[in-house]
């Protein structure tokens, strides 16, 4: 059961629900003219299957709307995978909103593969041979264009309500 939950977990995530990240393209993007530096909390987002470490983010890029602090290393974390990431803060006079971003890899730790096999295996009906390759393959192929297709590109998050960010980020 707790495997399932895990499995069903995972997969809420990739398909993303209601919070599909937006992916960006970094060089549709200008360099920030800023050399600010933020001070960053460690944040952990939906029970800590998203988290951001702690650390200085600096000024990386930039658009009109506001600007983007990268964190040092692979500071973003999905489940269990890390990335290169940080935080995109509004450039608003009012009340700033805070989105967290990541840099999209398809190299970022696979799933114990023992787990999945064990998954599989549980959950999968008996097919016959034939079949059971076809479908191995069609899925395989789905799974390969989902951890590519975009690769390279900036995903930013949809803000999540219920997070003090003011108190988690300061100059």
């Amino acid at each position: 059961m707790k495997k399932f939950v895990s499995l069903l977990g995972i997969l809420l995530i990739v398909t993303g629900c209601a919070t599909a990240p937006d992916s960006l393209e970094p060089t549709s993007l200008k360099r920030a003219t800023s050399t600010e530096v933020l001070h960053v909390k460690a944040i952990s987002l939906r029970d800590d299957q998203i988290a951001l470490a702690p650390g200085d983010y600096k000024a990386e890029l930039e658009d009109s709307n506001g600007t983007f602090y990268r964190g040092p290393g692979n500071c973003f974390r999905i489940l269990r995978d890390t990335y290169q990431g940080g935080i995109y803060v509004t450039n608003s006079t009012g009340t700033k909103k805070y989105r967290l971003y990541y840099y999209k890899t398809a190299n970022a730790v696979p799933m114990d593969t023992t787990q999945t096999q064990s998954i599989v295996e549980s959950t999968a009906p008996k097919a016959p041979i034939v079949s059971g390759a076809v479908g191995g393959a069609i899925g395989a192929g789905i799974v390969d264009y989902m951890k590519t297709m975009n690769d390279g590109k900036l995903m930013l998050l949809q803000p999540i309500d219920g997070i003090n960010y003011a108190e988690l980020v300061k100059k």
